[in-house]
């Protein structure tokens, strides 16, 4: 009976200390992460695209310095680093949009010089910063800018692209920069595109297309003709993102194909309204999707009736997701690759850290989940006052041991590792766990060593 109560006794003891370590170990998963290799601006920024091949993100707006150099309304940094670059045409007035290309990054705005040379509201440079030839010259500044294969297609406040009659909408040859023929022709502009095949998704301050009534959206044809796509709004359109057969739409509306909806909701390719509808308190600006996960930013202070400062995240149902960095002020374009959601606005702060006018931050949902194995025996007895242990781990930046109560230590190599582990007299509980770049880590693995 003594025997087997001073077990019962050892047993809840390995327990509780084990259940210490745990705790200590097993953080709650991070919710987000800012990246603060990134650099802010000294403005507000309200385009950012990323080249997700050449691994570089860009930005545009009203500023004139990025993380303390001099770079006018235009830069781009690394994704891999989040160093700024040395490409730096600069502009002399704001930057509104910029799509890029394989070899080529398309800009327009209010500008009139781009990289000194004469460039009326859209221009191209290529990887180096050097400006292209490229010059559609339109007469009114552009503020939409979308890039295909076969044309860029352009939306602002102009009458005339290339010497060519084109109100408000046009297209031009993405090498040459030659106006095409597609000429929807509008009194006031679109502020967005969204391309799926021969269909052109547009939302924007108009109310008819080509002497149309199509009411702050509509779905144009490359030829220029309009698609019978008419779910219509009763306000401007800020965004419009297609993902397949859904057609993300946000902006000042409150309601969509003639049904109640709170700046935001979705139609299908029919035009017919869809049952996705979350909840925001004033103006969404910014779509983008990621598999199940739809980010969306704006002026809003609550999504679904719960806080979420100008960004936040729901599914595919409408649900509210935990992903939560709140943005001082507005946000006004988002774009998303590599785990990374990146953010335009003229905020002063993101998710409780200073970054002004834009900002990168690690969604742990995007990234794959880190792992971490340990070789040999899980269970050991030695008279050793130290071994190794070693093993793998994947999708991390570092593993970490834990001994007991004692603190965590990083252990040398990750994809490899091998750590040393002092070991004190008796039962000694080993906790090993991998962590990425977004802090988030993986399941705990454990060895117990009894050192006689």
């Amino acid at each position: 009976m003594k025997t087997r109560f001073l077990h019962q006794l050892f047993a809840l003891a390995l327990l509780s200390v084990l259940t210490g370590s745990l705790a200590h170990m097993a953080n709650a998963a991070p919710a987000y992460k800012v990246r603060t290799e990134f650099p802010g601006t000294d403005g507000t920024v309200y385009a950012v695209a990323v080249d997700a091949a050449n691994q570089i993100v860009y930005f545009g707006g009203s500023f004139s310095m990025v993380g303390g150099s001099p770079r006018q309304n235009i830069a781009a940094c690394s994704t891999v680093t989040g160093a700024l670059l040395p490409w730096n045409p600069g502009c002399n007035a704001s930057v509104y949009a910029i799509s890029t290309g394989p070899d080529r990054v398309y800009v327009s705005g209010l500008f009139t010089e781009f990289g000194g040379e004469a460039r009326n509201h859209v221009a191209a440079a290529d990887l180096s910063g050097n400006v292209l030839p490229w010059n559609p010259d339109a007469d009114g500044y552009v503020v939409a800018i979308a890039v295909t294969p076969p044309s860029v297609y352009l939306s602002g406040v102009f009458d005339k692209v290339g010497g060519a009659t084109r109100q408000r909408f046009a297209n031009v040859n993405p090498e040459s920069g030659a106006v095409m023929l597609w000429n929807p022709s509008a009194v006031s502009e679109a502020l967005s595109f969204s391309i799926v095949g021969n269909s052109i998704y547009t939302g924007g301050f108009f109310q008819s297309i080509g002497g149309t009534q199509r009411e702050y959206l509509a779905s144009i044809a490359g030829n220029g003709s309009l698609h019978s796509w008419n779910p219509g709004a009763n306000d401007t359109v800020q965004i419009v993102h297609a993902e397949g057969d859904t057609i993300y739409v946000g902006g000042f509306f409150t309601q969509l194909a003639g049904t109640a909806r709170a700046y935001i909701g979705a139609v299908n390719a029919m035009g017919s309204l869809l049952p996705w509808a979350p909840i925001a308190n004033d103006t969404v600006t910014s779509i983008r999707t990621a598999g199940n996960r739809i980010y969306v930013g704006g002026y809003f202070k609550t999504i679904n009736g719960i806080e979420r400062l100008g960004l936040a995240c729901v599914d595919s149902s409408g649900e509210l997701l935990p992903w939560n960095p709140p943005a001082e002020s507005d946000v006004n374009a988002v774009a998303i690759s590599g785990g990374t959601v990146y953010i335009a606005g003229d905020f002063m702060s993101i998710g409780g850290v200073a970054r002004q006018g834009f900002a990168a931050i690690y969604d742990p949902a995007l990234l794959p989940v880190p792992r971490v194995t340990v070789k040999g025996p899980k269970k050991l007895v030695t008279t050793r006052g130290s071994l190794p242990l070693r093993g793998t781990s994947r999708n991390a930046i570092r593993v970490e041991v834990k001994v007991g109560k004692a603190a965590s230590r990083t252990a040398k190599g990750v994809a490899s590792w091998t750590h040393r582990t002092k070991l004190k007299p008796g039962k000694n509980v080993i906790l090993v766990r991998s962590v990425n770049v977004a802090d988030a880590t993986s399941r705990l693995s454990r060895v117990l060593i009894t050192r006689k």
